[in-house]
């Protein structure tokens, strides 16, 4: 959560939708604390930005947010958190490959351009088309959050590794 808050900061504003490191911190929250309480997390970030305190992009908080064209993306969150939690550092093959950290991107997105697309005539004023909230809201985003998935495979396979091996040592 605290992670999420801290890189929401870190954005580039390109409207509607700023790109930020948040889908990073989500996916790395979910793989490394488990579905639930990765889940969890991102659901208290929700509702203490809700409530006031300034922790979503541009150190901005409070309800209002909701009227934001971005907010779909955040509402995700804790289903992301999720699906890259079942990236459990034992199992199958699959559970070990970036597939689940991928995979959770399609609902941050999915979430986002629909409510982006819902929202439009609400926040901007005016309907705008399916085909253009995908493209102001997925396709500039498409490569760098799979390498944010990639990244924050690599850095939970690097823990989960490192605490096999001290937990091993013992």
């Amino acid at each position: 959560m605290a992670l999420t808050a801290v890189t929401a900061q870190i954005a580039i504003p390109i409207p509607p939708v700023p790109w930020t490191l948040q889908v990073f911190a989500v996916l790395l929250s979910g793989a490394v604390a488990g579905s639930m309480i990765g889940a969890t997390s991102q659901g208290i970030y929700l509702i203490i930005g809700l409530l006031g305190l300034p922790v979503f992009a541009g150190f901005r908080g409070g309800v209002q947010v909701v009227l934001s064209p971005s907010f779909g993306y955040a509402l995700a969150f804790p289903i992301a958190a999720a699906i890259a939690g079942l990236s459990g550092s034992d199992g199958s093959r699959l559970k070990r490959s970036p597939f689940f950290f991928v995979l959770a991107i399609i609902p941050i997105y999915l979430f986002g351009v629909l409510y982006m697309y819902f929202m439009a005539p609400i926040v901007m004023g005016k309907e705008i088309s399916l085909g253009f909230a995908i493209s102001v809201g997925v396709l500039p985003f498409i490569v760098p959050d799979i390498l944010k998935a990639i990244l924050a495979w690599w850095i939970f396979r690097r823990i989960a590794a490192n605490l096999t091996k001290r937990f091993n040592h013992y």
